[in-house]
């Protein structure tokens, strides 16, 4: 069985090529056993995770905040994430930009210049 939830940002990460998560707005989500259900906008680790045609809006709004959101995209695309919202994208769109526009410079390279 996979875990649900691959990645958990960790107090421990040091420098190295995965130190962005901890400054990733999901990192700040609660828990989904505290988080309350009578908010809508109650940042869970499931909103990252939406049900097969679930919405995807309100993890894309806290992903729009990110000050890390081109290195997660970076992430989902080099790692071929197939599930969650990544750098705002949902698996679908990360499909289709891979699949347009194979050539294309990642994220992260493109705001260097």
């Amino acid at each position: 069985m996979t875990e649900k939830y691959p990645i958990s940002p960790r107090n421990d990460l040091d420098d190295g090529p995965l130190s962005w998560l901890q400054d990733a707005a999901c990192a700040e989500t609660s828990d989904t056993k505290t988080a309350s259900a009578k908010s809508p906008e109650s940042k869970t680790p499931d909103l990252f995770y939406p049900d097969r045609g679930g919405s995807a809006s309100l993890a894309k709004k806290v992903c729009s905040i990110c000050s890390v959101r081109p290195q997660c995209l970076d992430f989902a695309l080099a790692n071929d994430e197939k599930f969650g919202v990544w750098g705002g994208l949902s698996e679908r769109e990360r499909r289709k930009m891979v699949r347009h526009k194979p050539d294309t410079p990642t994220m992260q390279d493109s705001s260097t210049e």
